[in-house]
């Protein structure tokens, strides 16, 4: 994929930072960065030929070995393991394209490492690999060099030293035939067995439909499936816009999964309905309603979705996507999930924007759907003649609807942007449009709602040319008589 050079700058600059810090922060036996076109290790960290090169980040982490914790021998058996880091041609800016990292067990240092703890060291690097790769996924669009390496650090110091204690007490429970922690309390000689009463944790079956703006970036669409493997839950991702995931599975799990989901970084995610069933002594999975696995759904498939869960006998749960609630009184059965927060999180935000004229109709139409879809906004574009006259040149308005910072994201990109061409087919920038009303919240009714959702069905939303009334009548019911007025102003 050929980048810009504004782009490619910007990326050759973030990772540049990046690496730096590594330098600065650890010692060269600690980290120490590598290019596919150079030999080994580099003695200046810098960034050559981005987007052909790939640039490793090498991390040394050693892992104390079994019954040396605390040692304060200079002898102490050490595990190494590095860490790489592998930073794609588009990393940071491209969402699609989160840090890559793999681990590898190298031999041992200092004075020799057990085989049982080189074994065991082997069964935890996939553990490592998985909370370094998860909080990649989290940070995708944005730096995660920092955030990984200490996620590297604190795996070090926390889960590593549960695998040795894990160890431990199997082997103790190998060498003495029982588990420590069964063995009889002398001070319970004579008590009545009966006395002891286990009470089992009550288990919930929860089903949960997850509202998002949109699903696209490849990096989330892999989260939500490595996580629902994780958490052992099934359901299905209705990927595009909008974005509609379904999770089934024990409550708790389905509860850990929504927070890492929401974790990362989304345009628009909520938690609109659910439904919660005990299971009392039946086997959960005998309860299952969905797929055991997450499937994924592809962006015209919205129909299939509402198929399965109709099939499933949970159409109304389906229904709360659309925030169509069957409000009744059983708390397991689904509910409104507090419409009223729901809204103050997303505020409508206009711009009205009057285009003078597109020579190149069809790529001029395409950019600005491709700037709305990667803003997470939505374009209405609309086109009519003066006096309805149509042997006159078309009056062409363009507005964007969406949130404060996105509207004005693409606004910006829009003035600097080559979306046209002149007289000699050479792109060009825009440099006739007029910003008629900038900012400033809509009509937020249900009339605006179902323009909105006309134009999220379309490419760019009714695009026809129109009447001057037709005109009036849609943007005043979008912002009202100063939308109106801005209109009739430009058509006069």
């Amino acid at each position: 994929m050929m980048l810009c050079n504004e782009v490619e700058e910007e990326i050759r600059e973030r990772q540049s930072a990046e690496l730096e810090f590594v330098r600065s922060a650890y010692s060269p036996e600690e980290a120490w960065v590598v290019n596919d076109s150079s030999k080994g290790r580099e003695n200046e960290v810098r960034v050559e030929r981005m987007g052909v090169n790939k640039v490793h980040v090498y991390r040394r982490l050693k892992l104390t070995s079994f019954g040396e914790v605390g040692s304060n021998t200079n002898t102490v058996p050490e595990i190494t393991v590095d860490l790489v880091l592998t930073m794609p041609g588009q990393y940071p800016v491209d969402e699609s394209s989160p840090l890559e990292i793999q681990a590898s067990l190298l031999s041992s240092v200092g004075r020799s490492a057990s085989p049982a703890g080189r074994k065991t060291a082997i069964d935890a690097i996939p553990d490592l690999l998985k909370a370094c790769r998860l909080v990649a996924l989290k940070h995708v669009g944005q730096e995660a060099l920092f955030v990984v390496l200490s996620r590297a650090d604190e795996w070090v110091d926390n889960e590593w030293q549960k695998f040795i204690h894990n160890y431990t007490a199997d082997s103790t429970r190998k060498s003495t035939g029982t588990c420590p922690c069964s063995r009889e309390d002398p001070t319970s000689k004579g008590k009545a067995k009966d006395e002891v009463i286990h009470v089992p944790r009550e288990i919930i079956l929860a089903r949960k439909l997850i509202y998002s703006h949109h699903i696209i970036a490849k990096a989330k669409r892999k989260a939500i499936a490595e996580l629902s493997r994780a958490y052992q839950l099934g359901g299905f991702a209705k990927i595009g816009w909008p974005g509609i995931i379904i999770v089934e599975g024990e409550e708790d799990n389905c509860n850990k999964f929504i927070d890492e989901i929401k974790s990362m970084r989304w345009q628009h995610i909520v938690v609109r309905g659910e439904e919660l069933v005990p299971v009392g002594s039946n086997n959960l999975n005998q309860l299952r309603a969905f797929p055991q696995r997450m499937e994924e759904l592809g962006e015209d498939q919205m129909s299939d979705l509402a198929a399965r869960c109709r099939d499933a006998g949970l159409e109304d749960l389906f229904k709360t996507s659309m925030k169509m609630y069957n409000k009744v009184d059983d708390d397991n059965t689904c509910h409104e999930k507090d419409n009223a927060r729901e809204s103050q999180d997303v505020k409508i935000y206009g711009t009205l924007v009057h285009v003078d004229h597109m020579n190149d109709k069809k790529s001029y139409e395409k950019w600005i759907q491709k700037a709305c879809r990667s803003a997470g906004c939505y374009c209405i574009l609309k086109r009519c003649f003066k006096n309805d006259n149509s042997l006159l040149r078309p009056i062409i308005f363009v507005c964007l609807l969406g949130e404060k910072s996105n509207v004005r994201q693409i606004m910006k990109r829009w003035r600097t942007s080559r979306v046209d061409v002149d007289s000699k087919g050479n792109p060009c920038l825009e440099r006739m449009m007029s910003v008629l009303v900038e900012g400033g919240e809509v009509i937020n009714d249900r009339g605006v709602q179902a323009i909105i959702e006309s134009a999220n069905d379309s490419n760019l939303g009714q695009n026809e040319v129109t009447s001057m009334d037709d005109m009036k009548d849609c943007f005043r019911a979008i912002g009202g008589t100063i939308w109106e007025n801005a209109v009739l102003t430009s058509i006069m």
